[in-house]
């Protein structure tokens, strides 16, 4: 599992109270005691990790625990505001593990999840770590599209793409970011299509007992829409489609998938443009 993101530091930077914490753990079923221990400590790890990510929210990166690599992950509470608007939600790396579990039992493709920390801090929620497998770059449909669209066209993987949805969305589950960057795409030889694909990055993920609402599958389908024709914009391998020729193409493959019917949604190509312009105003636009 990897981040995408600025990384201006040599070395991941510590948090200097993590003695104080108060901690609580969730580890995967069968680690073995020695790992168990090795995770526990998940800010020195943290430390001696290579980094990928350092923000003012997300400090990543990839360690090594007798040889193997895994992808560490606090989730940082830079200020008092930041600590008091967590209180009585569930931490970054809770919901992380969380999603996970229930992606998987539904046979989608996760970065597994080894531990989770959450922890308070003076009495109110301090950041939280997360500890998962790590996957080697390239490994999500924005980085891979240029190899999947080798083995099979478009239209084939929106299908692929739209049923992950379809499926999770029955189930309850809101990703809250579903670009392509948030799309696995790991390379398997002994796929016939050559990728197995998945879904990662749960930090906004809404878990429910009963199937999305018309409003939220909508957002979601905009998202994954707007993000994938701007990658495609961005090839110069690939002809691009038309705006309204990708968003039907998702639409009527979300709808066979047993998703909700969106085909003429209106407000669904609003929101499409919608997220078009706010991606050209942060300057990844179309130009």
């Amino acid at each position: 599992m990897a981040e995408e993101g600025n990384n201006r530091s040599a070395e991941c930077p510590a948090f200097p109270a993590w003695p104080e914490l108060g901690k609580r753990f969730v580890f995967a079923p069968g680690l073995a005691p020695a790992l168990r221990d090795a995770l526990r400590d998940a800010e020195p790890l943290l430390r001696s990790a290579r980094p990928v990510k350092v923000s003012g929210s997300t400090t990543a990166g990839v360690a090594a625990v007798d040889g193997v690599s895994y992808f560490v992950k606090r989730s940082n509470v830079p200020t008092l505001l930041d600590r008091v608007r967590r209180i009585g939600r569930l931490s970054r790396a809770k919901r992380n593990y969380l999603a996970s579990e229930r992606l998987a039992a539904l046979g989608i493709r996760v970065p597994k999840v080894l531990m989770a920390l959450t922890t308070t801090w003076h009495g109110l929620p301090g950041p939280s770590y997360l500890v998962t497998e790590f996957l080697e770059r390239p490994m999500t449909v924005h980085h891979n599209f240029p190899a999947m669209l080798e083995r099979k066209d478009l239209e084939y993987w929106v299908r692929k793409m739209a049923s992950l949805m379809a499926l999770m969305h029955r189930d309850g589950i809101c990703h809250g970011d579903l670009k392509m960057v948030n799309f696995l795409a790991v390379a398997a030889p002994e796929e016939a299509d050559g990728f197995t694909l998945g879904l990662l990055d749960f930090d906004g993920t809404k878990l429910t007992g009963r199937p999305l609402s018309r409003r939220a599958r909508r957002k979601e389908l905009a998202r994954a829409v707007s993000s994938c024709f701007l990658r495609l914009v961005k090839l110069e391998s690939c002809t691009v489609p038309e705006l309204g020729t990708l968003l039907r193409n998702w639409c009527d493959a979300y709808c066979e998938a047993g998703g909700t019917d969106l085909r003429g949604d209106r407000k669904l190509a609003k929101l499409v443009r919608a997220f078009l312009k706010r991606a050209e105003r942060r300057g990844k636009g179309l130009s």
